[in-house]
């Protein structure tokens, strides 16, 4: 039967051997885990535990934390077995690795981490696992563990990443101000919680993207490049600064509102349903060669009379305000379909704009508006084709 007490171990200052051996706790009444080197670590019953509140706790084996509760303020826990060893679902101070065996995070559950964590150069097994970082000051993710499955920010003082970050499940945000450039797969932004850009800095994300916070995107690009179906969604209005969608499956849709204040770059479609992608007048479009398009509603705003021709979605589709009081803004509706109406366009291009002016008066505009060859539904470009406008009752030719 392996040691176990139900009071306290006082080691002393003595040279051990414990090669195989378990040291469990299992009393009912609280017990303070001493700062030792164990080889197995196990602790039962209903007491409390608290860890040594200086000193490190070494483990060489297993650590079975229990059910417990446990006061873990100042103490150290370190994983220095020579061989294989899973670090266990539990709440550390500090967490370190030593030693040269493989490491194993938790299968299941949470591993988290209120002080520092000190990986070590072993070599990791993530899946599955969750690394909550919940400490009370600024916490500094370690340049040296590149990749979590699912990573979690809880700390009110904030937490730092840095390029080249990968988390390959849910990056959440939950309070607090986490600032990184780095692959994401979802990314969830909650009530209490900043996700913040660092200066020109990319964000890559492969999955969905769920603001309930805060983003700050200071001068940084965020790029949607999934092989499947992605949403930009969430209660806040997310503001980017330059937005690449190079999704390489269906596209990106919007499940809010979206502003993009410097580049827009599409590859794909961008889908906004209801919603409405916002562009400011020092916003812009690319590339010139796309045929890629923001389909739904497009808002510019800035509009100048006699400025420069503001481009939305496609940057082969602009418009410009010639002479009289400009509208303090412009929607575009896309649809990639025929209009319907009271006639019938048995051939028209799949192709609807539907342009909506808030505000000036006495305005001329110049429109400049795109189609695909693939749209044409046997139509001959140039004298055969028709730009129709419908005036409210019914549709007209315009030339």
């Amino acid at each position: 039967m392996p040691p176990r007490t139900g009071g306290t171990i006082t080691p002393g200052t003595n040279g051990y051997t414990i090669t195989g051996s378990t040291i469990g706790f299992n009393g009912t009444g609280g017990q303070t885990i001493s700062a030792f080197l164990y080889n197995n670590l196990t602790s039962s019953n209903s007491g409390a535990r608290t860890l040594a509140s200086s000193g490190t706790i070494g483990i060489a084996g297993v650590f079975t934390p229990g059910t417990n509760a446990y006061t873990i303020t100042g103490s150290t826990i370190d994983f220095n077995g020579g061989g294989s060893q899973t670090i266990s679902a539990f709440n550390y101070n500090n967490l370190t690795s030593s030693n040269s065996g493989a490491r194993t995070l938790a299968g299941s559950g949470t591993i988290l981490i209120a002080a520092t964590f000190t990986p070590g150069t072993n070599s990791y097994t993530i899946t599955g696992s969750t690394v909550e970082y919940n400490g009370s000051a600024l916490q500094a993710l370690p340049s040296t563990f590149t990749t979590y499955n699912n990573l979690t920010l809880n700390n009110p003082a904030g937490s730092t990443g840095f390029a080249g970050l990968t988390v390959n499940g849910l990056l959440l945000v939950a309070t607090g101000t986490f600032t990184s450039s780095s692959n994401y797969n979802n990314v969830q932004i909650n009530l209490n919680g900043t996700l913040s850009a660092t200066a020109v800095s990319t964000i890559n994300v492969t999955g969905t993207w769920t603001n309930n916070g805060a983003f700050n995107a200071n001068s940084g690009t965020v790029i949607f490049a999934g092989s499947g179906a992605q949403t930009i969604g969430g209660t806040a209005v997310t503001t980017f600064n330059n937005l690449t969608i190079a999704n390489a499956g269906s596209g990106v849709s919007l499940g809010q509102n979206v502003t993009v204040n410097g580049l827009l770059t599409l590859t794909n479609d961008l889908s906004t349903g209801a919603n409405t992608l916002t562009m400011p007048a020092a916003a812009t479009s690319g590339p010139a060669t796309n045929a890629a398009d923001v389909v739904g509603n497009v808002k510019r705003t800035g509009f100048v009379s006699g400025g420069s021709a503001l481009n939305f979605g496609n940057p082969f589709n602009t418009i410009q305000i010639n002479a009289g009081a400009a509208p303090t803004d412009i929607t575009v509706n896309l649809v990639k379909a025929a209009p319907s109406g009271p006639i019938d366009f048995p051939n028209a291009v799949n192709r609807t704009y539907t342009i909506t002016p808030t505000g000036g008066s006495g305005f001329s505009a110049t429109l400049r508006l795109h189609y695909l060859d693939s749209e044409l539904n046997g139509n001959t470009e140039g004298g055969g084709l028709n730009l129709w406008r419908f005036n409210g009752t019914g549709w007209a030719p315009i030339g």
